[in-house]
């Protein structure tokens, strides 16, 4: 099992689009239902991946990544918008106990970064740094959302990050209507044929591309089975079905309690809803974000369409950084 959850919904920036600035405003995970949480799996988990609102901005967060560690989580991953990196605290957490900070790239219409963003990479550098000194194994990727109309921008933003000391970018589609949980795609004409001309130009520095996040075929599953397999987590201790459906109330499968315990986890009410929801209901599916490719994906193994030892082999060949949390 992986587990994603939200520490804070708190944010320094307001991106359009983007799915914390949607969510509720000032809520905070608290700490002794985490690590009741944390102490529940322990062993039982490989990955994590921590987002917002701005993980790095709470106080709790460096205690959270220590925590994580502790109970044995492999891939230990957060989603961020490096706003933070100038403090010494986040950057000692980040170096001592984290795989990787993802850092998101919203808003370069120009192709270069903002004044704001500008300072962000002069961090990056400077964590860059600290992680070849102190031989930490903690790694900087970025992720770029992509729409058609800013593709001829793409390889002055890879150059941007990669000479900032970036060691990977990772590409996936802009979405609206994260406001009420129906997801839709901005335009992606054209997006995956230059990203892989990108791939070819530039291939000293490792970039990533899920092109099924990309295909108009439709999805389909008859039960929402990734819930088994991957918690998405509030900062409201609430548990959803997909991050794409994170503070929508007829998404929740569940909350965490001060007496949760993983045997909630096959709560009748919770599994009734998990068997109700499909490919024809569930409103978030034109996100096409990873719980709902995994769902037709088991699905198709499921029916026997696909092999599982074929699946797994491809997936292994994508080379893809970090299995447990991308």
């Amino acid at each position: 099992m992986s587990v994603e959850f939200d520490i804070t919904t708190e944010c320094n920036r307001g991106c359009e689009y983007c799915p914390s600035s949607r969510g509720p405003n000032a809520m905070k995970l608290d700490m002794a239902i985490l690590e009741r949480f944390f102490r529940s799996l322990e062993g039982q988990t490989k990955g994590l991946l921590m987002s917002g609102g701005e993980p790095t901005i709470a106080e709790t967060f460096p205690h959270t990544l220590q925590l994580a560690k502790k109970s044995g989580f492999v891939d230990i991953s957060l989603v961020s918008n490096g706003s933070q990196l100038y403090r010494k605290r986040v950057r000692d957490a980040l170096l001592s106990d984290a795989s990787v900070i993802r850092i998101s790239v919203y808003g370069w219409e120009s192709g270069q970064p903002d004044e704001e963003f500008k300072q962000v990479l002069k961090q990056v550098e400077k964590l860059r740094k600290e992680i070849e000194d102190s031989g930490s194994s903690l790694e900087i990727g970025f992720s770029l959302l992509t729409h058609s109309s800013m593709i001829d921008r793409i390889p002055a933003i890879l150059e941007t990050i990669r000479d900032a000391g970036a060691h990977w970018l990772y590409f996936h589609p802009e979405c609206d209507g994260w406001g009420t949980g129906v997801l839709n795609q901005f335009a992606q004409d054209g997006v995956i044929a230059k990203i892989k001309k990108i791939q070819k130009r530039y291939d000293s520095f490792a970039t990533y591309l899920c092109e099924e996040r990309y295909h108009k075929d439709p999805l389909a599953f008859d039960r929402y089975h990734t819930s088994y397999f991957l918690m998405v987590i509030g900062a409201d201790a609430g548990i959803y079905l997909g991050t794409e459906g994170k503070y929508q109330p007829h998404l929740k499968m569940g909350k965490l309690t001060e007496e949760w315990k993983t045997d909630d986890l096959w709560d009748e009410k919770r599994c009734n809803k998990i068997v109700a929801t499909n490919s024809d209901n569930y409103t978030a599916i034109d996100g096409r974000h990873r719980g709902v490719l995994y769902n037709h994906l088991v699905q198709q193994i499921i029916s026997g369409t696909l092999e599982l030892d074929g699946t797994i082999k491809k997936a292994h060949d994508t080379g893809m950084r970090y299995p447990y949390v991308l």
